[in-house]
């Protein structure tokens, strides 16, 4: 067992415990080791195993290790054919599943049979295969991203330990000299894991408004952005795209002895205002926009063409929008959601 501890800027500790047999030493030593390099130096380790390294002369180490467990943010169990048949596999990692399934990631040797795993699920699963990298590579990612609040940078050198984690795991000795690859339950259930993985990844967002404010000339739109999935995510960018109904903007010229000759595709008024703090499961947060009907009308004006002795349009009140906002999420994955069409007034 080991255990990893995080000291954030704002002092509050997180940690991740990683639960392996002293028998695969080597392969929990190369995971350590890359979550670490990823973490960067705001780490500092707690490391247990059956010969009680890293716990001082006496202390309890039943209760050391339970209070690590108790006090772990995430639990990462790298489950192989030698750790699965010990008692302390079912200790550790049943007692965090039990508690939380969420807290809980299982890293599987391929030569582990899904049985062996029960009642741990494909939600949770993830194989240790190369032709799984980009997945174990994004679970990785997404564990790190959680801890630290930032994505971690992948560098050679952990592309190379990452290589190292799957030959090792498929090398782990097992009972059955079939490997798990090959094996239907084992494809299916990786088929179920890599959709609920993905799905887990998503980017789900939805925007909502906006709520409008107009003094005189001036507007204000107030947009609110949902996190409506499981990852994480940032707003980048925002915007509304402004364009003038056709029917409307004709009718009025008709009216006042003018005629359409042709309208552009719109214009884009990139001043959206954000925060840029990270919005988690259920969280909102809210961009605003501010401008005037004035300043409107002029941008509108260079991409209308009209003929006639009419006076000035106000295209501003014909003016319809919708607003854009770009998000990214773990693994740098990107999304623009649009919200629905609105007038200026």
């Amino acid at each position: 067992m080991k255990g990893l501890d995080l000291l954030g800027a704002d002092s509050i500790k997180k940690k991740l415990f990683i639960s392996f047999s002293k028998r695969d030493d080597p392969l929990a030593t190369t995971l350590f080791t890359l979550l670490e390099m990823l973490l960067g130096h705001h780490a500092y380790l707690f490391k247990a195993n059956e010969h009680h390294a890293g716990i001082k002369g006496g202390d309890d180490w039943r209760t050391k290790i339970r209070d690590e467990l108790n006090n772990a943010h995430r639990m990462v169990v790298l489950a192989t054919p030698a750790f699965v048949t010990e008692r302390w596999f079912w200790i550790e990692a049943g007692g965090v599943w039990v508690r939380s399934t969420e807290r809980l990631i299982v890293l599987a040797s391929p030569k582990v049979e899904p049985s062996q795993i029960v009642p741990f699920d494909h939600k949770q699963v993830v194989f240790l295969v190369a032709s799984r990298r980009q997945l174990v590579k994004e679970t990785i990612t997404s564990v790190v991203a959680e801890l630290q609040d930032a994505p971690p940078k992948w560098t050679a050198a952990a592309e190379r330990l990452l290589d190292d984690l799957l030959s090792l795991a498929e090398s782990s000795t097992g009972s059955s000299t079939e490997s798990a690859q090959g094996d239907p339950v084992s494809a299916k259930l990786r088929a179920l894991e890599l959709e609920a993985h993905e799905a887990k990844l998503a980017i789900i967002a939805r925007v909502d408004g906006p709520g409008t404010t107009n003094s005189a000339d001036l507007y204000t739109k107030t947009f609110t952005v949902t996190n409506d999935g499981e990852a994480p995510f940032r707003i980048v960018g925002a915007r509304i795209r402004w364009w003038v109904d056709h029917n409307t903007l004709s009718g009025w010229l008709v009216k006042n002895h003018g005629r359409l000759i042709s309208v552009g595709e719109g214009v884009v008024l990139s001043n959206g205002r954000f925060g840029r703090d990270s919005i988690r499961a259920g969280g909102i947060s809210n961009v605003s926009f501010e401008g005037t009907g004035a300043e409107l009308t002029q941008l509108l004006g260079q991409i209308i063409e009209t003929e006639g002795a009419h006076p000035a349009p106000p295209y501003a009140y014909m003016a319809r929008g919708r607003v854009e906002i770009e998000l990214v999420g773990n693994s740098d994955r990107r999304k623009t959601i649009t919200g629905d069409e609105f007038v200026w007034r």
